[in-house]
């Protein structure tokens, strides 16, 4: 168990640096069967939670499992142990003013688990919400203050009435003294997935709930959103302008929706989805005293056709809004050419392109569908996504990258991943010895070193060495030049071919 005592005064010292350094990532997982589905939740004092799904091998039955991380990578990071809740499904997580909240579904219920001060979870007290029929999705939204009302808000997306099928929305709430309601009514038959996003609208006494939510036929999509007095009740659903109106709405699959603090409220989501890899990802945003403004094409052109995927948004004490999606570009042969995830930050009216600072954030790179982000109240983003890497021919087992600020003492240059050049080791974390594998597209001049955190060369594992096309491997046994035994801890290992220049990170622990 590697649960640290000492992170408040050193997390601590990073809230006066809200600007982002380099999204350094990190192997979060190094399960022997697939994890899936991250979820993301950062709290104010310093501590980012991870929650994913764990593949059953060889008992059918997935697992949702947790970790603590620093919100921060530095030189004083620190984690926790995986920590197994119970079996279910893809799993969502919040923060809010009581704790880590973590809600999946389990069978025919929805099982929400609650974090213990020290981040452990509570395995005596988790809390089982009946459904009323197959849930399709669930989303959280954790109230940060001490204002009055619940503490967190939970939006579901249910279906009855199979084959054909009824989508509904429902909501439940949780508050400290009586725990979680029980779910109700939002909206019924709205004939189309729906996939309701929870955020939160401005009330009396405290934060009220607000649900988004895509409904109308195929062709005449429909975004609508209520907000929860928590005295009258729903309010009657308002249509978000230009949707089902005069024109089909820009938004039809999945989608994120966030309230920033000004009280503007933005949403980023997919387009239709035609049945070839290629679509569409939009923003548009609510202005208090200005309305709904116009929908702007998000979506960024690599190649003949392009796919957005699993949008995300977060805000942070600023106001600045952060997206997060994954893409993949494919040849007009269809082939996949190379996947990216897309990083981007909205702030005085104007988006600036952010994928620079995702450590190795584009290539021909085995990612799952499923990104997620979170921005901390001290600004720093924390991304996760999955990744599954080939060895010698033979896929592994897909595992979670966790990516966050970087505040080691002086890492290697940047360099940016390209699609040309594959490069990876295995096992990482490794003892005593790790294999790093690379392929050539065409014969060049390599080079592969191991450095320090502090950016020395410690060893060489190839000088200069001309190689043909195709797979190579080295190995390095964690010693220095003089062959003696380095410490455990985080190096950096480095590939130059054709060019090209490639750094990843890797953790040897004794």
């Amino acid at each position: 168990m590697h649960r640290v005592i000492i992170f408040s005064m050193s997390v601590m010292l990073f809230f006066a640096c809200p600007t982002i350094a380099v999204l350094l990532p990190d192997q979060i997982t190094e399960s022997e069967t697939d994890c899936l589905y991250p979820s993301l939740a950062s709290s104010d004092d310093g501590v980012t939670m991870l929650a994913y799904v764990v593949k059953g091998d060889p008992i059918p039955m997935d697992f949702v499992q947790v970790r603590a991380l620093a919100t921060v990578t530095s030189d004083a990071m620190w984690y926790t142990e995986p920590e197994t809740l119970n079996n279910g499904g893809r799993p969502t997580i919040c923060w809010s003013r009581t704790g880590f909240h973590c809600a999946f579904v389990s069978g025919p219920v929805i099982i929400v688990y609650h974090s213990l001060p020290d981040f452990s979870w509570d395995h005596e007290n988790y809390s089982i919400i009946a459904t009323n029929g197959p849930v399709l999705g669930i989303d959280l939204f954790g109230v940060h203050s001490d204002a009055a009302g619940p503490d967190v808000f939970m939006a579901v997306h249910t279906i009855t009435d199979q084959p054909d099928g009824d989508h509904h929305v429902m909501y439940a709430s949780h508050t400290h003294m009586s725990g979680w309601s029980e779910l109700s009514w939002v909206a019924t038959e709205t004939e189309m997935y729906s996939n309701p996003q929870i955020t939160w609208d401005i009330g009396p006494a405290g934060p009220w709930p607000t649900i988004f939510y895509i409904g109308g036929d195929q062709g005449n999509n429909i975004m609508k959103h209520t907000t929860y007095d928590f005295e009258n009740g729903w309010s009657s659903p308002e249509v978000v302008p230009g949707d089902g109106v005069s024109t089909p709405s820009s938004f039809s699959g999945e989608f994120d929706v966030i309230t920033r603090w000004g009280m503007e409220k933005d949403i980023l989501g997919l387009g239709a989805q035609p049945t070839c890899p290629c679509g569409t990802i939009h923003h548009q945003s609510y202005e208090p005293g200005f309305g709904w403004q116009a929908t702007t094409n998000q979506t960024i052109n690599y190649a003949h056709y392009d796919w957005p995927r699993s949008p995300n948004l977060a805000t942070d004490p600023e106001g600045r809004l952060h997206a997060f999606w994954q893409q993949l570009s494919s040849t007009h042969t269809m082939e996949p050419w190379h996947t990216t995830m897309e990083y981007r930050i909205y702030d005085d009216g104007v988006w600036e392109d952010q994928n620079h600072l995702i450590y190795g954030s584009t290539g021909y790179r085995n990612i799952g569908d499923v990104v997620a982000l979170a921005v901390a109240p001290s600004s720093h983003p924390v991304v996760a996504w999955t990744e599954r890497d080939t060895i010698d021919g033979i896929p592994q087992p897909s595992q979670v990258i966790v990516a966050r600020d970087s505040y080691l003492s002086s890492a290697p240059e940047q360099v940016i991943v390209k699609p040309e050049l594959k490069l990876s080791a295995w096992p990482n974390p490794f003892n005593p010895r790790t294999t790093i594998s690379y392929e050539l597209m065409a014969a060049a001049t390599v080079t592969l070193g191991i450095y320090d955190v502090a950016g020395h060369l410690i060893k060489e594992l190839i000088g200069q060495e001309n190689q043909n096309e195709g797979h190579h491997t080295a190995t390095w046994s964690g010693r220095n030049s003089q062959g003696q035994s380095v410490p455990s801890g985080t190096y950096f290992y480095r590939l130059e071919a054709g060019g090209l220049s490639v750094i990843k990170k890797v953790s040897l622990l004794r």
